[in-house]
């Protein structure tokens, strides 16, 4: 099958950061490693993703700049234009283009080509299978991190405030965003804004002891955030990409959306404690800050009493003794990963006991 070819390309990838994180990356390396571990090994992605391939590609080539520079919107596995409806595909031209400049950077007769599937398909979710692996920084990476959490005057959580123009309704309101990160700030926390200035509602956020990557995060922007990620507390998002990042950097994450399911179980493959908060019917203006604040101090109190979400129980994090966990998701919405629910049970049934 392969005794005239001596090259693997996997690419080019054009969709979403949450599409190349939770399905396509994991699904190169598992070939890479399986089907092609004796072959010279390439990927195409947008430049800042090469973390995400750095353990087991060969050469990263960045998507070109002529393509980048045409301002089409990420979607699934697709990049369309701005205003396209919702299950558009790549313009066919530029699509046909992108791979005809691909077929430059290899032998076409002696490299296999690895293509992602095209839309919202789900076949390497579900009809595939795939290799995970924590991400972890650049050396130069991590000793940016160092130098710039090196002074921090509280514990570090990592904010990322989704603010996308496709599917708007997804986005929690800025001024939400706003008011979550002055209440942790006011309670003693650093707070890291991380993402993009065209998709973060905290793009322009400044304030003391607030350190705010967007203005500067270029090319190198994911491999920092993986750096920070690593040495902070928790981070907070709504259900997107930097959401799945987190969880591949084994970070405890805090997290609002509407599929609690995937974002904090399917998709939490490393098995990182997390927090979900459910809002009703994709209604993202439904949670107020001090509703999100006041789950991140309880999700704190876990973390900080025993390390882990595993091991911590609701009589210390939330002095209700007689409420079991169940009942206090149901009536909150609030989804925990990775409970130990024999033990919690055993706890609660303790703490109720009559004293004495």
């Amino acid at each position: 099958m392969f005794d005239n070819v001596d090259t693997v390309f996997f690419g080019p990838m054009i969709g979403e950061l949450g599409w190349s994180v939770s399905r396509w990356h994991a699904y190169c390396r598992l070939r890479r490693f399986t089907q092609f571990e004796d072959l010279r090994s390439i990927a195409m992605d947008y430049d800042w993703r090469y973390p995400l391939y750095a353990d087991f590609i060969d050469e990263y080539i960045p998507l070109p700049d002529w393509f980048v520079n045409l301002g089409l919107e990420q979607d699934c596995y697709e990049a369309v234009p701005p205003d396209a409806p919702p299950g558009s595909v790549t313009p066919t031209n530029v699509y046909m283009d992108l791979l005809a400049y691909c077929r430059q950077l290899y032998n076409p007769n002696t490299t296999w080509t690895v293509r992602t599937p095209r839309g919202y398909n789900l076949f390497i979710q579900f009809a595939s299978k795939q290799m995970w692996k924590n991400l972890e920084a650049s050396p130069q990476a991590q000793q940016y991190a160092h130098s710039l959490l090196a002074n921090a005057a509280g514990e570090v959580v990592v904010v990322s405030g989704r603010a996308r123009s496709r599917t708007p309704n997804r986005n929690v309101p800025e001024f939400v965003w706003d008011s979550l990160v002055d209440h942790l700030v006011r309670h003693g926390f650093t707070v890291v804004i991380t993402g993009t200035k065209h998709s973060s509602a905290l793009a322009n956020k400044i304030g003391r002891n607030i350190i705010n990557l967007i203005p500067t995060n270029g090319v190198d922007g994911l491999d920092v955030l993986i750096a920070i990620l690593t040495r902070a507390k928790m981070s907070i998002t709504s259900q997107s990409g930097p959401t799945l990042v987190s969880l591949l950097c084994e970070t405890p994450s805090y997290i609002v959306g509407h599929e609690s399911k995937r974002h904090s179980t399917d998709e939490n493959w490393l098995d990182v404690p997390a927090m979900f908060r459910e809002v009703p019917n994709e209604m993202y203006n439904a949670v107020p800050p001090e509703v999100m604040f006041e789950d991140i101090l309880n999700f704190n109190a876990q973390l900080t009493q025993s390390n882990s979400a595993v091991t911590a129980s609701y009589e210390s994090c939330y002095g209700l003794s007689k409420a079991t966990m169940f009942d206090l998701m149901g009536e909150q919405g609030i989804k925990f990963v990775g409970v130990d629910v024999e033990r919690l049970q055993r706890e609660i049934i303790n703490n109720d006991r009559p004293q004495g």
